[in-house]
């Protein structure tokens, strides 16, 4: 049935559902109330990867059917946590941010010991930014500190990149020119997640980048484990914060084709008031 509800079988879907609700009501512990549930969270998986752009009811059910399924069977940790996580990105990505968060939260609480419990915390934190003061303080590759408030007058761009991520590499003439444009009016804080200092100099110095970059000396805090992409629970490269004249996190969802209208927003308010 659960092929058949896949491929859109509206008597399957209903099926499936039904079949949830009567096996929870006989006995919400036993293995078939497990076993309908878990089917339920994976057509909803399934549909939200397929149909969730066009159709979003899709991602919205699928974080709620991981969360039941979550709830109501903690013991089946090894199921229940990478479907949370699996739902939480997906609703995150889509912009459906209460999904994510709900997620997310539930991750966190329930499963913190896990390590998706505890990637799930940063998340939360990164989700949660925007409108507060960013307080980031960490060593730079030339080895003197970072300390992100001493930046206050000027807007602040943060770029979290790695030298072998694509999407940053394709997205970086665009950055490179908008923020030359506003140079004046913004500084580029770079966080490094290569694990190879060389790379990072040798893509620095073929790319022209001026940018102060984040860095850490010990090849442990390198890469994904970089303590400040950990902390915020940052996936995915680039990611791109931008930060008011105050030090304030104006914006966390940034890519190349939104970042000057962005700046220009950000910025307008503060040269009004001059």
């Amino acid at each position: 049935r659960l092929q058949l509800a896949l491929q859109g079988d509206a008597a399957s879907i209903d099926s499936l559902y039904e079949a949830e609700k009567v096996f929870f009501e006989r006995n919400p512990k036993s293995e078939s109330a497990s076993e309908a549930a878990l089917t339920l969270v994976n057509l909803t998986h399934g549909n939200a990867v397929r149909y969730g752009s066009k159709e979003p009811r899709w991602l919205k059910e699928f974080s709620k059917r991981a969360q039941v399924y979550a709830s109501r069977f903690p013991e089946e940790l090894p199921r229940s946590v990478p479907l949370l996580m699996a739902a939480g990105r997906s609703c995150e990505n889509a912009g459906q941010l209460e999904e994510a968060q709900s997620c997310f939260g539930l991750l966190s609480t329930k499963f913190k010991e896990t390590p998706q419990g505890q990637q799930a915390e940063g998340i939360l934190r990164r989700m949660q930014l925007k409108g507060q003061e960013l307080d980031l303080s960490a060593p730079g590759i030339d080895g003197n500190d970072i300390v992100v408030k001493s930046m206050k007058g000027k807007m602040v761009l943060i770029v979290f990149w790695a030298s072998n991520a694509q999407p940053f590499v394709q997205q970086l003439p665009q950055i490179l020119e908008v923020t030359a444009k506003y140079k004046k009016y913004c500084t580029v804080v770079g966080v490094n997640i290569d694990s190879d200092e060389k790379a990072v100099e040798a893509f620095v110095e073929n790319h022209h980048l001026d940018w102060q970059q984040v860095f850490f000396p010990s090849r442990t805090q390198r890469g994904w484990n970089s303590p400040v992409a950990a902390y915020y629970g940052v996936n995915t490269l680039p990611t791109m914060w931008l930060l008011d004249p105050n030090g304030i996190v104006a914006e966390t969802n940034l890519d190349a084709a939104n970042l000057e209208a962005k700046l220009r927003e950000v910025y307008t308010p503060f040269v009004k008031k001059k």
